[in-house]
């Protein structure tokens, strides 16, 4: 990557924030790469499996198929059956974290703390 190519890239991402709505990533060059097996599991991305039909045929961030899967998403996203720990649980929130890499504990953050969090880490 040439330095003019790199600092396009970081001028680009500069502003760019991790919760709420973001064009990044939407290449209308790119073919679908979810794939699915059989029974309709995600497959591993080098698997030779056929595109997940729920996936639309184009990354145009507009299209028709891309605006069905958005608002389908925003209705039913999350992880199904996620735990939510209270922030006094902390021997059951360990024991998640241990067991799955990550852990969700509900109102850890009070607004001030978050708002300040955001500001401080690049990209939140």
């Amino acid at each position: 990557m040439t330095e003019n190519n790199k600092l396009q890239w970081q001028l680009e991402l500069e502003g760019l924030i991790v919760h709420g709505e973001t064009p990044v990533g939407w290449d209308e060059n790119s073919l679908p790469n979810e794939t699915v097996d059989q029974d309709g599991n995600l497959s591993p991305a080098n698997w030779e499996g056929v595109t997940d039909p729920r996936f639309p045929s184009r990354r145009v961030y507009d299209d028709p198929s891309v605006e069905v899967l958005r608002k389908h998403l925003r209705q039913h996203n999350g992880i199904y059956g996620l735990e939510i720990c209270e922030s006094t649980e902390t021997k059951k929130a360990t024991k998640i974290f241990h067991r799955d890499g990550f852990v969700v504990v509900r109102d850890l953050l009070n607004t001030e703390q978050l708002a300040r969090f955001r500001r401080i880490v690049p990209g939140c």
